[in-house]
């Protein structure tokens, strides 16, 4: 058969997997934003009109799905996260970072817990997971260049969000700072753990 029969039929079938690949991704993100965080693949399958043994043909296991799911949405999530402007005073760009970052946190929300109930059980999600927080921190720094300043054990404290017990402490702390440089407390006192650390831990080495 010549050449130029063929290549239609291959060009064809590549078509249609990737077609099948991408309407699995997209159900599986669909599910997450309705809630559903951890989807199963029966549910994945479903939703995507692929049957369950097409699925695990094109994606081996739970895992590979999850991963490139990862993947092929990086763009999108680590999107919101950028840009923003980062101009003015310290206090102001804190300002613009809160608002950002919070921004980004309630777009994506559904999608971040589907990741971190998962890291425990996928190595592709953790490595994805620690690529991730390493550009938010280098992106952070070029919000707050001063962060560089900050002795290194209290810089590696930013950004934690594990010490619940003194989040009211913090608050409290961030309170006065925010009173004495005129920022809103009813938009910031909502806002992830990690941008009190940083307002207080920036305020306080001032």
């Amino acid at each position: 058969m010549p050449k130029n029969e063929v290549e239609p039929v291959v060009d064809g079938r590549r078509l249609r997997s990737e077609r099948s690949r991408t309407a699995i991704i997209d159900a599986m993100v669909a599910l997450q934003n309705e809630g559903i965080l951890v989807p199963t693949a029966h549910q994945v399958a479903e939703r995507s009109g692929i049957n369950i043994r097409s699925l695990f043909r094109h994606y081996g296991d739970m895992e590979a799905l999850f991963g490139a799911a990862d993947e092929y949405l990086r763009e999108t999530y680590e999107a919101p996260f950028l840009g923003g402007d980062r101009e003015g005073t310290l206090a102001e760009r804190i300002e613009h970072a809160v608002e950002r970052r919070a921004a980004a946190y309630e777009q994506l929300g559904n999608m971040i817990l589907g990741v971190q109930a998962q890291l425990w059980r996928y190595e592709t999600l953790r490595k994805n997971h620690a690529r991730g927080q390493r550009a938010l921190r280098e992106d952070l720094d070029d919000w707050l260049p001063e962060l560089k300043a900050i002795p290194a054990a209290e810089r590696e404290a930013i950004g934690c969000g594990r010490r619940r017990g003194r989040v009211k402490k913090q608050r409290l702390k961030l309170s006065a700072t925010c009173l004495s440089s005129n920022c809103s407390i009813a938009r910031i006192s909502a806002r992830p753990f990690m941008l009190f650390t940083i307002l207080k831990t920036m305020t306080v080495n001032a």
